[in-house]
């Protein structure tokens, strides 16, 4: 029983590690996509595109058809 023990401890500490950088790489690219929308907007600015989602509701958005920023 003392094996499975260490096995699993090792893989809660490989899951541990994996998900710490999982999270590391979605931070850089949560900043690298900041970084791109603030360029698309200060040298030659977003060229939006409007849609409306189909449904009862129609939801309307827009987004650059450049860097593809949406709010």
């Amino acid at each position: 029983m003392e094996f499975f023990k260490e096995e699993d401890d090792k893989l809660d500490a490989e899951i541990y590690r994996q998900e710490k950088i999982l999270e590391k790489l979605r931070h850089q690219k949560r900043v690298l996509q900041k970084n791109k929308y603030n360029f698309c907007k200060e040298t030659t600015g977003h060229q939006f595109e409007y849609e409306i989602e189909m449904g009862p509701y129609g939801g309307r958005f827009r987004f650059c058809t450049k860097c593809g920023f949406e709010d």
